[in-house]
């Protein structure tokens, strides 16, 4: 993963490089994050890629291409220009108007169309292009782009022994940098923030290739040489590294870690027992700080995320709970325990949706029997709709007549009817629109 520290990017890697923007130049860093081409190009809104063993580059206000060592070999003199395409041309700019060129460089289609789109896709008008890419076809099948493609390939060839290479550890120097608060981070010579300026301590280990930092709540934590944060400042100490490990501790317990980003597996598990004792004695308190400060650090621990579920559904925190529960079953399947919680979760959340049509359908005949008794004791004054009432009432009711209109009681018993049938199904649609499925 490459961290979040360049002012632009290119939208993906292409042929093993992405070129990115740092400190108002552009360069192009492979998948280790190691720059192949330093920084040195202008800033351009879009950054392309290579293509064909080449990449559109600014130079001095004009665009040209640039090998794999970042030698040119299209000299700038473009307003704007592209990548290569499989057919063998890329689009070039000049004075306002689109055009193309081949590999050799020359401009094979004149720049005189006000759209791209017009010069490459739009029938007739695109004539020239389609000729232009046939030519270029027939020009590489007798080969010739032959010289060009060697030097290409000898490129390549040269910027693959770092870029295949994952031990190989690009040369950089550091500096320190603060906030006005005081707060440190670091910073390299390519203008990359490799930590971030939020810790009161920061400290490298050279020979281990980290940084270790502190934080303003005395938690540490651990960044690369690179800028990946390893481990998020959640340890209550850590010793210095050796031989690529180092002690850490997290209250009373203790475990390692390793500047490739491991952990000892029991050191998590060790904590998440100790959460089930203290939650066990009546301190959910301490124990949720547990659960929570693991999940921190692995966010796919099972048991943390069981556990935790558990505390919330008891809490009538039912959604956080079977979120974290169904989380918990997708990471283990085959756990029995979690299978089983996650089970009788579903079970009791069914059980609390026939209660809740249960007290909807209690509510709604308490309604209707308040409403005649009340219609029953109005008086004559409003149209006789209390003696109209009354009537139904005695031969079964099945309507009241209020002065909004007629509330139909069969016509919201059948509703209700219905909707008890379809939570049968599993496609209950609950009272006030509030949809729920089961699982």
């Amino acid at each position: 993963m490459i961290p979040a520290q360049y002012d632009a990017v290119a939208s993906s890697f292409q042929e093993g490089l992405a070129a990115v923007e740092t400190g108002g130049k552009v360069g192009f860093i492979d998948l280790h994050n190691r720059f192949i081409i330093e920084p040195q190009y202008e800033p351009v809104k879009n950054l392309e890629g290579f293509s064909m063993g080449m990449a559109p580059v600014k130079v001095d206000g004009k665009y040209g291409y640039i090998d794999k060592k970042g030698r040119m070999a299209i000299e700038p003199q473009y307003d704007y220009a592209k990548g290569f395409k499989d057919n063998l041309l890329a689009t070039v700019k000049n004075d306002g108007k689109f055009g193309a060129i081949d590999l050799a460089g020359d401009l094979v289609v004149a720049c005189k169309y006000i759209a791209e789109e017009a010069m490459t896709t739009v029938p007739i008008s695109n004539k020239d292009y389609r000729e232009a890419a046939k030519n270029a076809k027939a020009r590489n099948e007798s080969k010739a782009y032959e010289a060009l493609q060697k030097r290409l390939k000898q490129a390549e060839n040269e910027a693959g022994e770092r870029i295949n290479n994952p031990a190989w550890i690009q040369p950089l120097t550091y500096e320190t940098t603060s906030t006005d608060g005081n707060l440190q981070g670091i910073r390299d010579n390519y203008r990359r923030m490799v930590v971030p300026e939020r810790f009161e301590e920061v400290s490298y280990d050279k020979a281990n290739h980290v940084y270790i930092v502190k934080d303003q709540d005395s938690h540490y934590g651990v960044f690369s040489y690179k800028g990946d944060q390893l481990f998020r400042p959640l340890f209550d100490s850590i010793g210095g590294f050796s031989a690529g490990r180092s002690n850490v501790s997290i209250d009373d317990y203790s475990g390692w870690i390793e500047n490739e980003g491991n952990m000892q597996e029991e050191f998590m598990d060790n904590i998440c027992d100790a959460g089930l004792d203290f939650d066990q004695a009546g301190n959910s308190e301490k124990a949720r700080e547990l659960y929570e400060r693991i999940l921190l650090i692995d966010p796919n621990h099972v048991m943390a995320l069981n556990n935790l579920a558990i505390m919330d559904i008891n809490n009538k925190d039912y959604n956080k709970g079977m979120r974290k529960l169904k989380l918990a079953h997708k990471l283990a399947p085959d756990n029995k325990l979690v299978d089983e919680n996650l089970h009788e979760a579903k079970q009791n959340r069914n059980e609390r949706r026939w209660n809740r049509i249960g007290r909807a359908m209690d509510i709604v005949a308490a309604v209707a029997e308040t409403a005649v008794a009340v219609m029953a004791l109005a008086d004559d004054s409003n149209d006789g709709l209390a003696e109209k009432n009354s009537e139904n009432s005695h031969k079964g009711l099945t309507s009241l007549t209020t002065k909004d209109g007629v509330f139909d009681i069969d016509a919201e018993i059948r509703r209700l009817s219905y909707e008890v049938n379809e939570m049968k199904k599993g496609r209950f649609r609950g009272i006030g629109g509030k949809k729920y499925r089961q699982t």
